[in-house]
Order: C-alpha cells, then sequence, then structure tokens
C-alpha cells in the first residue's frame, strides 16, 4: 500500500492527494469564516463550507482514504481515528445549527434593523427633495419679482 500513497496516479494516491487538498482549502476557508462580520457572507460561507466538508469527509472516511493510511501503518490509532469520524458529524450539525441561527438573527433583528435604515434614507431623501424644491421656488421667485 505505500507504494499506492506515493504514486499519485493510483487511485489510493489521487485520495490522499484530493485530502491533503481539501485540507488547505479547509484552512483557507476556515480563516476567511474567522475574519468575516458581514452576516449575509457568513451564512453563505457556513453553507459553502459545509458542503464542502460533506464531500471531503466522504473522502476521508471512504476505504482508500485514513483507514488505509492509518490501518497500514499504525492499526493502534483506529479507535481514535473512529473518534474523529463521530466529530465529522458533530461539526456538520453545529454548522447547520449556526447557520440556521444566523439566518434567523438576518430575518429578525437585522432585517428589522435593515428596514429602519431603509425608511430612514427614503425619508431623508424626500425631505432633501423637498428642500431643494423649495429653495428652487424661492429663487424662481425671486427672480420673477426682481425683473
Amino acid at each position: 500500500m505505500k507504494q499506492d500513497r506515493e504514486n499519485p496516479h493510483s487511485a489510493t494516491g489521487e485520495s490522499h492527494a484530493r485530502i491533503a487538498g481539501d485540507h488547505e482549502v479547509l484552512k483557507e476557508s476556515l480563516r476567511r469564516l474567522e475574519e468575516t462580520t458581514d452576516l449575509r457572507q457568513l451564512v453563505q460561507m457556513l453553507d459553502e463550507l459545509r458542503a464542502h466538508l460533506e464531500a471531503h469527509f466522504v473522502r476521508e472516511e471512504a476505504p482508500e482514504g485514513f483507514h488505509e493510511m492509518i490501518g497500514d501503518s499504525a492499526p493502534h490509532l483506529l479507535a481514535y481515528l473512529q473518534r474523529l469520524f463521530e466529530e465529522h458529524q458533530e461539526f456538520l450539525q453545529d454548522i447547520e445549527r449556526l447557520s440556521e441561527k444566523a439566518r434567523k438573527v438576518f430575518e429578525g433583528p437585522v432585517n428589522e434593523v435593515l428596514c429602519e435604515v431603509g425608511s430612514l434614507c427614503r425619508r431623508l431623501q424626500l425631505h432633501e427633495s423637498r428642500e431643494a424644491a423649495l429653495l428652487g421656488e424661492a429663487m424662481y421667485t425671486d427672480l420673477g419679482e426682481s425683473s
């Protein structure tokens, strides 16, 4: 099996390379997720993370994934590996819970604030428009009387 791990053209070698690539993508996704303060972007990023992790976890849990990598060289670690696999489902459930929580916040209090901000902007725009019309009327009237 070691030969397959070193041969990137074998199915096992490709699987191991894909898992390693997944880890790099995941590292970048987690960095971006930690840095975001935009709730809309957060929900989208959580959805993308969940989709990525679902596919990634399938690859890790496949027979040619970590079972083969660990089982061949360190079978005494298989029980620990199984616990890590159980954490996969916990992570997916946590992401789903956080995504739903963020959606509710966005649809509730955040949406309410955004609607109020929109209303304030429209009122201020109307106010400014009326001021401009009043000034235009005053200038027109003033110019009209001076003639």
